[in-house]
Protein backbone atom coordinates (compact mmCIF):
# COMPACT_ATOMS: atom_id res chain seq x y z
CA UNK A 1 0.00 0.00 0.00
CA UNK A 2 1.73 3.30 -0.78
CA UNK A 3 -0.58 6.64 -1.03
CA UNK A 4 0.27 10.01 -1.82
CA UNK A 5 -2.01 12.70 -0.24
CA UNK A 6 -0.37 15.55 -1.25
CA UNK A 7 2.80 16.86 -3.01
CA UNK A 8 4.73 19.40 -4.57
CA UNK A 9 7.56 20.66 -5.67
CA UNK A 10 9.19 24.08 -5.62
CA UNK A 11 12.97 25.53 -6.40
CA UNK A 12 15.73 27.07 -3.81
CA UNK A 13 18.04 28.88 -6.23
CA UNK A 14 21.13 28.86 -4.62
CA UNK A 15 25.02 28.05 -6.24
CA UNK A 16 27.72 27.74 -3.50
CA UNK A 17 29.22 30.84 -3.00
CA UNK A 18 27.20 32.84 -4.68
CA UNK A 19 24.22 34.74 -3.83
CA UNK A 20 20.84 33.07 -3.40
CA UNK A 21 18.05 34.20 -6.05
CA UNK A 22 14.32 34.16 -5.66
CA UNK A 23 12.51 30.65 -4.97
CA UNK A 24 10.63 29.12 -7.38
CA UNK A 25 6.89 28.46 -5.42
CA UNK A 26 4.32 26.84 -7.14
CA UNK A 27 0.79 27.98 -6.72
CA UNK A 28 -0.66 24.30 -7.35
CA UNK A 29 0.09 20.92 -6.07
CA UNK A 30 0.55 18.20 -8.07
CA UNK A 31 -2.01 15.36 -9.15
CA UNK A 32 -0.99 12.97 -6.47
CA UNK A 33 -2.85 9.98 -8.29
CA UNK A 34 -0.18 11.00 -11.84
CA UNK A 35 2.13 7.41 -12.37
CA UNK A 36 4.87 9.90 -12.21
CA UNK A 37 4.25 11.97 -9.04
CA UNK A 38 3.40 8.54 -7.45
CA UNK A 39 7.02 7.06 -9.02
CA UNK A 40 8.95 10.41 -7.61
CA UNK A 41 7.74 10.36 -4.36
CA UNK A 42 7.92 5.93 -4.24
CA UNK A 43 11.70 7.08 -5.53
CA UNK A 44 12.50 9.19 -2.74
CA UNK A 45 10.96 6.93 0.02
CA UNK A 46 12.89 4.08 -1.38
CA UNK A 47 16.36 5.17 -0.75
CA UNK A 48 15.84 7.13 2.54
CA UNK A 49 17.69 5.41 4.39
CA UNK A 50 19.45 2.95 2.43
CA UNK A 51 23.20 2.96 2.59
CA UNK A 52 24.28 5.93 1.07
CA UNK A 53 21.41 7.61 2.54
CA UNK A 54 21.21 7.12 5.99
CA UNK A 55 19.26 9.33 8.41
CA UNK A 56 19.83 10.55 11.92
CA UNK A 57 16.54 9.68 14.35
CA UNK A 58 15.69 12.74 16.98
CA UNK A 59 12.93 15.72 17.24
CA UNK A 60 12.03 19.29 16.78
CA UNK A 61 14.39 21.84 18.95
CA UNK A 62 12.63 23.50 21.59
CA UNK A 63 14.06 26.84 21.64
CA UNK A 64 16.89 29.32 20.28
CA UNK A 65 18.16 29.72 16.34
CA UNK A 66 17.30 26.52 15.15
CA UNK A 67 13.65 26.30 15.89
CA UNK A 68 11.96 28.60 13.46
CA UNK A 69 8.51 28.41 11.97
CA UNK A 70 8.29 25.07 10.30
CA UNK A 71 7.73 23.08 13.74
CA UNK A 72 5.20 25.36 15.05
CA UNK A 73 3.26 24.97 11.63
CA UNK A 74 3.72 20.84 11.27
CA UNK A 75 2.33 20.82 15.04
CA UNK A 76 -0.99 23.04 13.99
CA UNK A 77 -0.79 20.54 10.53
CA UNK A 78 -0.37 17.17 12.33
CA UNK A 79 -3.60 17.99 14.87
CA UNK A 80 -5.96 18.89 12.43
CA UNK A 81 -8.42 16.45 11.54
CA UNK A 82 -9.44 18.37 8.56
CA UNK A 83 -6.29 18.73 6.29
CA UNK A 84 -6.52 20.56 3.12
CA UNK A 85 -4.38 21.26 -0.22
CA UNK A 86 -4.01 24.94 0.96
CA UNK A 87 -3.08 23.31 4.76
CA UNK A 88 -0.03 21.47 3.12
CA UNK A 89 0.79 24.30 0.45
CA UNK A 90 1.17 26.79 3.37
CA UNK A 91 2.90 24.62 5.31
CA UNK A 92 5.48 24.17 2.20
CA UNK A 93 6.06 27.81 1.62
CA UNK A 94 7.10 28.17 5.23
CA UNK A 95 9.37 25.77 5.22
CA UNK A 96 11.02 27.01 2.03
CA UNK A 97 10.72 30.60 3.72
CA UNK A 98 12.97 29.33 6.69
CA UNK A 99 15.23 27.53 4.19
CA UNK A 100 15.91 30.42 2.16
CA UNK A 101 16.70 32.34 5.48
CA UNK A 102 19.64 29.97 6.01
CA UNK A 103 21.18 29.45 2.76
CA UNK A 104 20.93 33.59 2.13
CA UNK A 105 23.09 33.53 5.00
CA UNK A 106 25.46 30.54 4.27
CA UNK A 107 27.66 31.02 1.66
CA UNK A 108 28.67 27.51 1.07
CA UNK A 109 25.32 26.00 1.46
CA UNK A 110 23.52 24.81 -2.33
CA UNK A 111 19.93 25.01 -3.12
CA UNK A 112 17.78 22.28 -5.54
CA UNK A 113 14.71 20.84 -6.11
CA UNK A 114 12.45 20.51 -2.17
CA UNK A 115 10.07 17.74 -2.83
CA UNK A 116 7.37 17.89 0.04
CA UNK A 117 4.99 14.76 0.28
CA UNK A 118 2.02 13.82 2.75
CA UNK A 119 2.00 10.09 1.85
CA UNK A 120 1.09 6.74 3.67
CA UNK A 121 2.67 3.21 3.58
CA UNK A 122 2.92 -0.02 5.43
CA UNK A 123 4.87 1.94 8.39
CA UNK A 124 2.39 4.70 8.69
CA UNK A 125 1.56 8.38 7.55
CA UNK A 126 4.44 10.58 6.93
CA UNK A 127 5.27 14.56 6.17
CA UNK A 128 8.20 14.51 3.93
CA UNK A 129 10.74 17.14 2.50
CA UNK A 130 13.64 16.31 0.45
CA UNK A 131 15.90 18.10 -1.94
CA UNK A 132 16.88 16.87 -4.91
CA UNK A 133 19.85 17.44 -6.98
CA UNK A 134 19.81 16.91 -10.83
CA UNK A 135 22.97 15.01 -12.45
CA UNK A 136 24.10 14.64 -16.61
CA UNK A 137 22.38 11.56 -18.13
CA UNK A 138 23.05 9.46 -22.03
CA UNK A 139 20.22 9.28 -24.20
CA UNK A 140 20.01 8.42 -27.65
CA UNK A 141 18.33 10.38 -30.59
CA UNK A 142 16.67 9.91 -33.86
CA UNK A 143 19.53 9.19 -35.49
CA UNK A 144 21.19 7.06 -32.49
CA UNK A 145 23.39 9.57 -31.65
CA UNK A 146 24.65 9.61 -27.91
CA UNK A 147 23.62 12.78 -26.21
CA UNK A 148 23.67 14.37 -22.66
CA UNK A 149 20.72 15.57 -21.13
CA UNK A 150 19.69 16.51 -17.07
CA UNK A 151 17.75 14.29 -14.89
CA UNK A 152 16.92 14.40 -11.36
CA UNK A 153 19.28 12.17 -9.01
CA UNK A 154 16.76 9.59 -7.16
CA UNK A 155 20.25 7.28 -5.83
CA UNK A 156 21.09 9.77 -3.22
CA UNK A 157 19.33 12.65 -0.90
CA UNK A 158 21.40 15.38 -0.45
CA UNK A 159 19.26 16.41 2.05
CA UNK A 160 15.70 15.54 3.77
CA UNK A 161 13.67 15.13 6.90
CA UNK A 162 10.65 12.90 7.88
CA UNK A 163 7.80 13.23 10.66
CA UNK A 164 6.15 10.12 11.81
CA UNK A 165 2.16 11.56 12.27
CA UNK A 166 1.63 8.56 14.78
CA UNK A 167 4.86 8.84 16.55
CA UNK A 168 4.74 12.49 16.45
CA UNK A 169 0.98 12.29 18.66
CA UNK A 170 2.60 9.75 20.75
CA UNK A 171 5.11 12.43 22.09
CA UNK A 172 2.59 15.00 22.20
CA UNK A 173 0.68 12.58 24.64
CA UNK A 174 3.60 10.99 26.90
CA UNK A 175 5.45 12.53 29.91
CA UNK A 176 8.49 14.23 30.41
CA UNK A 177 10.15 11.25 31.42
CA UNK A 178 8.38 9.09 28.27
CA UNK A 179 9.10 11.91 25.91
CA UNK A 180 12.79 11.85 26.59
CA UNK A 181 13.09 7.90 24.92
CA UNK A 182 10.63 8.93 22.08
CA UNK A 183 11.64 10.19 18.64
CA UNK A 184 9.42 11.39 15.71
CA UNK A 185 11.21 12.13 12.84
CA UNK A 186 14.47 11.32 11.32
CA UNK A 187 16.71 13.42 8.85
CA UNK A 188 19.35 13.08 5.72
CA UNK A 189 22.44 15.29 6.28
CA UNK A 190 25.61 14.04 4.79
CA UNK A 191 28.12 16.61 6.63
CA UNK A 192 25.41 17.41 9.83
CA UNK A 193 26.88 20.38 11.45
CA UNK A 194 29.28 21.05 8.94
CA UNK A 195 28.52 24.42 7.24
CA UNK A 196 27.90 23.19 3.64
CA UNK A 197 24.73 21.33 4.68
CA UNK A 198 23.84 22.01 8.13
CA UNK A 199 21.27 25.04 7.19
CA UNK A 200 19.34 22.43 6.04
CA UNK A 201 19.08 20.93 9.71
CA UNK A 202 18.54 24.01 11.00
CA UNK A 203 15.78 25.72 8.91
CA UNK A 204 13.68 22.86 9.23
CA UNK A 205 13.97 22.12 13.32
CA UNK A 206 15.65 18.93 13.42
CA UNK A 207 17.72 17.48 16.22
CA UNK A 208 19.23 14.27 16.69
CA UNK A 209 17.76 12.97 20.22
CA UNK A 210 18.01 9.19 19.78
CA UNK A 211 19.02 7.87 23.17
CA UNK A 212 22.52 6.43 23.39
CA UNK A 213 20.72 3.32 25.12
CA UNK A 214 17.87 3.25 22.65
CA UNK A 215 20.53 3.15 19.67
CA UNK A 216 22.68 0.24 21.31
CA UNK A 217 20.11 -1.96 22.33
CA UNK A 218 18.23 -2.04 19.10
CA UNK A 219 21.95 -2.13 16.69
CA UNK A 220 21.98 -5.33 18.92
CA UNK A 221 18.65 -6.92 18.05
CA UNK A 222 18.37 -5.65 14.91
CA UNK A 223 21.43 -6.68 13.49
CA UNK A 224 20.73 -10.32 15.44
CA UNK A 225 17.25 -10.60 14.17
CA UNK A 226 18.68 -9.84 10.78
CA UNK A 227 21.55 -12.66 10.54
CA UNK A 228 18.57 -14.98 12.36
CA UNK A 229 15.94 -14.47 9.30
CA UNK A 230 18.20 -14.42 6.11
CA UNK A 231 18.35 -17.62 4.14
CA UNK A 232 21.38 -16.91 2.83
CA UNK A 233 22.96 -16.65 6.57
CA UNK A 234 24.25 -19.37 9.22
CA UNK A 235 24.11 -19.46 12.90
CA UNK A 236 27.79 -19.71 13.20
CA UNK A 237 28.10 -16.60 10.93
CA UNK A 238 25.04 -14.76 13.37
CA UNK A 239 27.19 -15.68 16.30
CA UNK A 240 30.88 -14.66 14.93
CA UNK A 241 29.22 -11.47 13.79
CA UNK A 242 27.34 -11.07 17.51
CA UNK A 243 30.86 -11.05 19.14
CA UNK A 244 32.77 -8.72 16.73
CA UNK A 245 29.88 -6.56 17.01
CA UNK A 246 29.86 -6.43 20.18
CA UNK A 247 33.83 -5.90 20.82
CA UNK A 248 33.41 -3.18 18.17
CA UNK A 249 30.76 -1.45 20.34
CA UNK A 250 32.65 -1.61 23.57
CA UNK A 251 36.02 -0.51 22.39
CA UNK A 252 33.93 2.90 20.65
CA UNK A 253 32.80 3.14 24.29
CA UNK A 254 35.52 3.01 26.23
CA UNK A 255 37.35 5.45 23.31
CA UNK A 256 34.39 7.77 23.63
CA UNK A 257 33.80 7.45 19.48
CA UNK A 258 30.73 7.61 17.39
CA UNK A 259 29.32 3.25 16.34
CA UNK A 260 28.98 3.81 12.70
CA UNK A 261 26.47 1.99 10.49
CA UNK A 262 28.93 2.10 7.97
CA UNK A 263 31.45 0.48 9.99
CA UNK A 264 29.10 -2.23 11.41
CA UNK A 265 28.67 -2.72 7.56
CA UNK A 266 32.37 -3.51 6.93
CA UNK A 267 32.00 -6.16 10.26
CA UNK A 268 29.09 -8.08 8.67
CA UNK A 269 30.93 -8.19 5.18
CA UNK A 270 33.21 -10.79 7.12
CA UNK A 271 30.11 -13.27 7.73
CA UNK A 272 28.49 -12.91 4.65
CA UNK A 273 29.46 -14.80 1.30
CA UNK A 274 31.82 -12.83 -0.76
CA UNK A 275 31.81 -15.51 -3.60
CA UNK A 276 28.97 -13.14 -5.17
CA UNK A 277 29.72 -9.49 -5.13
CA UNK A 278 26.85 -8.46 -6.01
CA UNK A 279 24.99 -10.82 -3.48
CA UNK A 280 27.38 -9.29 -0.76
CA UNK A 281 26.50 -5.87 -1.66
CA UNK A 282 22.84 -6.65 -2.02
CA UNK A 283 22.53 -7.91 1.57
CA UNK A 284 24.51 -5.10 3.12
CA UNK A 285 22.10 -2.85 1.57
CA UNK A 286 19.48 -4.76 3.37
CA UNK A 287 21.13 -5.12 6.50
CA UNK A 288 21.53 -1.24 6.97
CA UNK A 289 18.02 -0.43 5.31
CA UNK A 290 16.63 -2.66 8.57
CA UNK A 291 18.72 -1.36 10.81
CA UNK A 292 18.11 2.23 9.87
CA UNK A 293 14.21 1.69 9.21
CA UNK A 294 11.22 3.61 11.32
CA UNK A 295 11.24 0.37 13.00
CA UNK A 296 14.57 0.25 14.13
CA UNK A 297 15.75 3.53 14.10
CA UNK A 298 19.42 2.40 14.42
CA UNK A 299 20.79 6.13 13.84
CA UNK A 300 23.90 6.57 10.98
CA UNK A 301 26.00 7.20 13.77
CA UNK A 302 25.47 7.55 17.90
CA UNK A 303 27.53 7.12 20.73
CA UNK A 304 27.20 4.03 22.79
CA UNK A 305 25.95 3.24 26.37
CA UNK A 306 28.20 1.00 28.14
CA UNK A 307 25.31 0.04 31.37
CA UNK A 308 23.17 -1.05 27.83
CA UNK A 309 26.09 -2.74 26.56
CA UNK A 310 26.67 -4.69 29.58
CA UNK A 311 23.18 -6.53 29.08
CA UNK A 312 24.35 -8.21 26.24
CA UNK A 313 27.78 -9.23 27.30
CA UNK A 314 27.17 -10.02 30.66
CA UNK A 315 25.02 -12.51 32.86
CA UNK A 316 24.00 -11.05 35.91
CA UNK A 317 22.09 -12.50 38.87
CA UNK A 318 21.29 -12.05 42.41
CA UNK A 319 19.45 -14.22 44.80
CA UNK A 320 18.73 -13.80 48.50
CA UNK A 321 21.72 -16.35 49.65
CA UNK A 322 24.46 -15.78 46.07
CA UNK A 323 24.76 -13.28 43.27
CA UNK A 324 27.01 -13.61 40.00
CA UNK A 325 28.37 -12.09 36.96
CA UNK A 326 30.32 -12.82 34.31
CA UNK A 327 30.86 -12.45 30.45
CA UNK A 328 28.90 -13.71 28.17
CA UNK A 329 31.94 -15.46 25.98
CA UNK A 330 33.04 -17.57 29.27
CA UNK A 331 29.35 -19.33 29.24
CA UNK A 332 29.63 -22.86 27.32
CA UNK A 333 27.46 -25.80 26.95
CA UNK A 334 30.49 -28.08 26.34
CA UNK A 335 32.86 -29.27 29.18
CA UNK A 336 36.17 -27.12 28.07
CA UNK A 337 33.83 -24.64 28.75
CA UNK A 338 34.74 -21.97 31.67
CA UNK A 339 31.74 -21.37 32.96
CA UNK A 340 29.76 -24.92 32.06
CA UNK A 341 26.43 -25.40 31.92
CA UNK A 342 24.93 -28.66 31.87
CA UNK A 343 21.01 -28.71 30.64
CA UNK A 344 20.57 -32.50 31.69
CA UNK A 345 21.41 -32.26 35.49
CA UNK A 346 20.92 -28.24 35.34
CA UNK A 347 24.11 -27.24 36.89
CA UNK A 348 26.30 -24.33 36.21
CA UNK A 349 29.74 -25.81 36.59
CA UNK A 350 32.83 -23.08 37.19
CA UNK A 351 36.29 -24.46 35.64
CA UNK A 352 39.38 -23.76 36.25
CA UNK A 353 38.60 -21.98 39.64
CA UNK A 354 41.44 -19.27 40.73
CA UNK A 355 43.78 -19.99 43.17
CA UNK A 356 42.80 -16.95 45.18
CA UNK A 357 38.66 -17.99 44.84
CA UNK A 358 40.23 -21.28 46.00
CA UNK A 359 41.92 -20.81 49.18
CA UNK A 360 38.81 -18.61 50.08
CA UNK A 361 36.23 -21.31 49.63
CA UNK A 362 38.86 -23.92 50.85
CA UNK A 363 39.37 -21.82 54.27
CA UNK A 364 35.82 -21.17 54.98
CA UNK A 365 35.08 -25.08 54.55
CA UNK A 366 37.58 -26.19 56.75
CA UNK A 367 36.12 -23.64 59.42
CA UNK A 368 32.95 -25.41 58.60
CA UNK A 369 34.34 -28.54 59.17
CA UNK A 370 35.88 -27.58 62.38
CA UNK A 371 32.24 -26.29 63.78
CA UNK A 372 30.57 -29.31 62.86
CA UNK A 373 33.28 -31.50 64.74
CA UNK A 374 33.00 -29.38 67.83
Amino acid sequence: MFTVNQAVVHALIKEQHKPIQPSVIQTELLDPEDEKVVKLVTGVVNIYGSRNNNAHYGVFRKYGDGRGQFPVNVDGYIASSTITSSDFLDLTKVAMDELYSKAENNSASSGGYMLFADYQNEAGRFLLAAMIKQKEGLTLNKKLKLELFMQLDLTRLHQAARINFSKYKDYLDANSEERAELVYLSFISPKVGIKASGYFVTALGCIAGATAATATSNLIKASGQFFRDHSKLGSSDRYQFRQDLLGYIKSKSTLGQFVKLTEVESIARKYIPSSEPLLQDEICNELISHLNNEENQVPSEFLASEKTLNRFTQINYKSDNWQFKFQINSLGNDETAEIFYDKETNKLIIREVPLELRSQIEEELDIQASNKES
